[in-house]
C-alpha cells in the first residue's frame, strides 16, 4: 500500500521519487481510483468484506464500489486484485490485465496476491493478442470498445481476440485482435495548426 502523497514531507527525496512513481503507476492504471491512505484496519476489513459478498453474489457494481472504497482506506494490493476480479468479470480486460500488472510490480503486495496477479497476466499474455501503437503522444487516453484505459504508460495494448474499436484521443480504428500475435497500428500526428 502507498502512503497518502502529503506524508511525503519526512523522506530522502529518493525515496519521494521512488513513492510518487509508484503513486503514477497506479494512477495510469486506473485513473478514477481515489489516492490510498492510512485508515483504521476495521474500515479496511469491512470494505473487503462488502467486497466478497458482492462479488459473489454477481453485484460487480457493488463489488467494484467496495473494492475502490478498500483501496481507499489503504488496502492496496488486495483491492486492486478485487478490482481486477470484477474487470475481468465484466469483459475489461486491457483494464485488468493493467491492474494485475500493477500488483506485479508493486513490491510491498503480499506474496500469495503477487502470485496470483502473475498467473493472471501470464494466462492474459497467451490468451490476448497485442496492439502496438506508435506515433500516439505519451499522454493519450486510450480506449477499447468504449472502456478508458487512461494515459497508456507503453505502446502496448492487450484484448480478448475478435474485431475491437480502438480510440487514441481523437483517432478511431478497428483493430482484428488474435491470441499471441501483435498488431500495429500508427496513430496520425495531429494536424498542425496554421497561422
Amino acid at each position: 500500500e502507498l502512503p497518502d502523497r502529503a506524508h511525503l514531507g519526512g523522506l530522502r527525496a529518493s525515496s519521494r521519487r521512488r513513492h510518487e512513481r509508484r503513486c503514477r503507476a497506479v494512477e495510469l492504471v486506473v485513473p478514477d481510483l481515489p489516492q490510498p491512505g492510512t485508515v483504521a484496519a476495521d474500515v479496511v476489513e469491512a470494505a473487503l468484506t462488502e467486497f466478497k459478498r458482492a462479488y459473489t453474489a454477481g453485484r460487480l457494481a457493488e463489488a467494484e464500489a467496495a473494492a475502490r472504497e478498500a483501496y481507499g482506506a489503504g488496502a492496496g494490493a488486495a483491492a486492486l486484485e478485487g478490482l481486477a476480479a470484477v474487470s475481468l468479470r465484466q469483459g475489461r480486460v486491457p483494464r485488468a490485465h493493467r491492474l494485475y500488472a500493477a500488483i506485479v510490480a508493486d513490491p510491498k503486495a503480499p506474496e500469495d496476491v503477487a502470485r496470483r496477479a502473475r498467473t493472471q497476466v501470464e494466462a492474459f499474455e497467451r490468451q490476448t493478442g497485442r496492439l502496438v501503437l506508435s506515433g500516439a503522444p505519451a499522454d493519450a487516453v486510450v480506449s477499447i470498445d468504449g472502456d478508458a484505459l487512461g494515459a497508456v504508460r507503453g505502446p502496448v495494448v492487450r484484448a480478448w481476440p475478435g474485431r475491437h474499436r480502438v480510440d487514441v484521443g481523437d483517432f478511431s480504428v478497428s483493430v482484428q485482435f488474435s491470441a499471441g500475435k501483435d498488431t500495429q497500428v500508427v496513430v496520425p500526428a495531429a494536424p498542425s495548426a496554421t497561422p
